[in-house]
């Protein structure tokens, strides 16, 4: 079920599965003795800042960045931390026919469009079609499966272009942060450990690091690659990677148990430490309104619990 409000849980979990601070801290309070494991998806963003609640018994990071940001500010060992890269529904994603051995044409994922204009001139130079999704082109897709079968180049990074790879598209990982460059066998499985995001964006993005990009297209070695990632990307692996976490966590928790009162003692200094929150990376005129906002409706929502207003 879909549910959006702690206080309408009909049941108690056995694990509770977290990517976000806020709601991370709302479930807490509603069960303070279930067992927590937080999944880090973002090295910088306030709201994926690990909590140090007793309850979270195991750690997820989805690349090696995330994983630094998990061991740095909770205390954590890195060998603590699971590393579970983004994953991919292969039903929902097949694998489409062979490349041809020269492209044709693009498709450019992205949820910003700073970098849109330089590779639509580059495509345009080298008479590539290109077509642009995602938030960043102001267009958004339900079948993005489809425009996979279509399209031979993939620009996009972590989980897009994953999903590309597993497609059987040749991808060249790239945002507007910076440029990696195309997909191989040489580097795939270094890069899929920092889930071709961030930390792998260190080139300047311009039309001659695009170019050289796109002069490393192998239709040969971009299939080697999309069946890797069909093998180790698999939505199912991951599935069952995380059981065995969940698992783990439930034995941690019942081997080391804390009390009620000692998740409830964790909300004032947490409380504090967002609200001195200096990593933010955006000017506090853009993040304080929203911020505060978020603070109200969890105060709302905490003061709704039994076990709060105990």
């Amino acid at each position: 079920p879909m549910i959006t409000r702690t206080c309408d849980i009909p049941w108690v979990p056995d694990i509770v599965h977290s990517n976000h601070w806020p709601q991370s801290m709302l479930v807490a309070a509603a069960f303070p003795l279930v067992p927590q494991v937080f999944e880090c998806h973002d090295p910088r963003a306030w709201h994926s800042a690990p909590p140090t609640f007793p309850c979270v018994q195991a750690w997820i990071a989805v690349d090696e960045i995330c994983r630094d940001r998990v061991v740095e500010e909770a205390s954590a060992n890195a060998d603590q931390v699971s590393l579970l890269a983004n994953a991919v529904d292969l039903e929902r994603y097949p694998l489409r026919v062979e490349l041809p051995q020269k492209p044709q044409r693009a498709l450019v994922l992205t949820k910003t469009s700073e970098h849109i204009d330089l590779i639509r001139q580059v495509c345009h130079d080298r008479c590539l079609g290109l077509t642009e999704i995602g938030p960043g082109a102001g267009l958004v897709v339900d079948d993005l499966s489809e425009y996979f079968k279509n399209n031979d180049v993939v620009f996009a990074t972590a989980r897009m272009a994953i999903e590309a790879m597993a497609s059987g598209c040749a991808v060249v990982v790239v945002d507007s942060r910076g440029l990696a460059g195309m997909v191989s066998t040489r580097n795939r499985h270094a890069w899929q450990l920092h889930n071709f995001g961030k930390r792998l964006l260190v080139r300047t993005i311009d039309a001659s690091s695009l170019n050289a990009a796109l002069d490393e297209y192998d239709f040969h070695d971009a299939r080697i690659v999309s069946l890797k990632m069909r093998e180790s990307a698999d939505l199912e692996r991951r599935a069952c990677s995380l059981v065995a976490i969940y698992r783990s966590a439930i034995a941690r928790a019942v081997l080391n148990p804390w009390t009620a009162d000692q998740i409830l003692a964790e909300f004032p200094s947490v409380m504090i430490r967002l609200l001195s929150w200096k990593d933010a990376g955006i000017h506090p005129s853009e993040s304080v309104i929203p911020f505060f906002s978020r603070i109200e409706v969890m105060g709302a929502e905490l003061a709704s619990l039994p076990l709060v207003e105990t």
